[in-house]
């Protein structure tokens, strides 16, 4: 019962002529599970009653669009901290349990939000609400991340270091430093434990902070 990914970026068009505007990318957490695990018809009830939880969150100012899948967008005209209570109520609303016939499903939802000023570049303002809602995901889920300068660098330095990865072992960039583990009672050698590094020929070494989590993605 939603306006779609075309009415979507329309309406994105239209809202940045006349006005500025908040732009909320939202994602369910966990309804690929649901879908696995239930069914496919369940999946489609829990949408269903997923908006109409927004409608019952979102206002006269506040437009709801489905852009496919699990993924949806909202608009609103609200001001920036307005907009982000607006969010917080949206998340709020769709951690509680849904029940479904039988079931009852707990799924979550993340929120990324950006804002745009009149005349603002409309492609822009939705890469930098979908950066968002990335960083939303990576601290955790059921929350909400707000843009803030810098993401975009730091997302095209992430792409540059998944890149550089990928030929780092035949590179031979990669390798072991082992870590001796004592028996202290003992006073015996009792293990190893094998500690990645990664010497990148521009970068020099690279965190295990920084790379560990890609590598494991």
């Amino acid at each position: 019962g939603l306006p779609n990914r075309r009415s979507f970026t329309d309406r994105v068009v239209r809202l940045s002529r006349q006005s500025s505007f908040a732009m909320l990318m939202l994602d369910l957490d966990r309804f690929k599970a649901v879908n696995d695990t239930l069914g496919h018809p369940v999946g489609d009830e829990l949408l269903v009653q997923v908006v109409a939880r927004l409608r019952g969150v979102c206002g006269d100012a506040d437009l709801a669009f489905r852009l496919g899948g699990d993924e949806f967008g909202l608009l609103t005209t609200r001001q920036q901290d307005e907009a982000h209570a607006l969010a917080d109520g949206i998340v709020r609303a769709l951690a509680a349990p849904f029940q479904i016939g039988e079931h009852l499903v707990s799924i979550g939802a993340s929120v990324g939000m950006a804002t745009s000023p009149c005349g603002g570049d409309t492609d822009l303002v939705q890469r930098m609400a979908d950066l968002a809602l990335y960083k939303a995901k990576e601290n955790g889920r059921g929350r909400v991340e707000v843009y803030r300068e810098g993401m975009i660098e730091e997302a095209a330095a992430r792409r540059r270091l998944e890149a550089d990865l990928v030929g780092a072992v035949e590179a031979g960039q990669l390798e072991l430093h082992y870590q001796p583990l004592f028996d202290l009672p003992g006073r015996a050698l009792s293990g190893f434990e094998a500690l990645l590094r990664w010497h990148h020929p521009e970068r020099g070494t690279v965190p295990p902070g920084e790379f560990i989590p890609i590598a494991e993605q």
